[in-house]
């Protein structure tokens, strides 16, 4: 169904006109909204709302894994390894119903939403410089 409000069609052209390296920045900052929301819902003993951005923040944590290519990076199968922990502690979180395995997460995709958008300004700057040596 394509988007009827205008701020959902900003972001949606803003999507499918980013470098891949943005979208995984535009994936972690829309997983630690999922994480936010998900810890709220739970304070609030939400526990329908709360599935839901839990199954949503685990679905784009699947996404991030599934687009990882541990065969170009090294450090691709430890952070593989790291998706996968976050999604058990996700589950845990939906099974039980606790805030504690939210917090825990919330801090870990911060780190790696902040490297990912230094990694991608770093590459911005190496492409505006090229262009410029050109």
């Amino acid at each position: 169904m394509p988007p009827t409000h205008p701020a959902q069609k900003y972001q949606m052209i803003q999507v499918e006109s980013s470098s891949p390296e943005a979208l995984v920045v535009v994936a972690y900052d829309l997983l630690l909204k999922l994480l936010y929301t998900s810890k709220e819902r739970l304070q609030k003993k939400e526990i329908e709302k709360s599935h839901d951005a839990l199954k949503k923040a685990q679905m784009l944590i699947l996404q991030l894994a599934g687009a990882l290519n541990v065969k170009v990076w090294e450090g691709g199968k430890n952070l593989l390894l790291l998706y996968d922990y976050m999604l058990a502690r996700l589950k845990e979180a939906n099974l039980h119903k606790k805030v504690e395995p939210v917090d825990e997460i919330i801090p870990l995709v911060k780190d790696l939403r902040d490297t990912w958008q230094e990694a991608y300004r770093k590459l911005q700057t190496q492409k505006k410089s090229a262009v410029s040596a050109s």
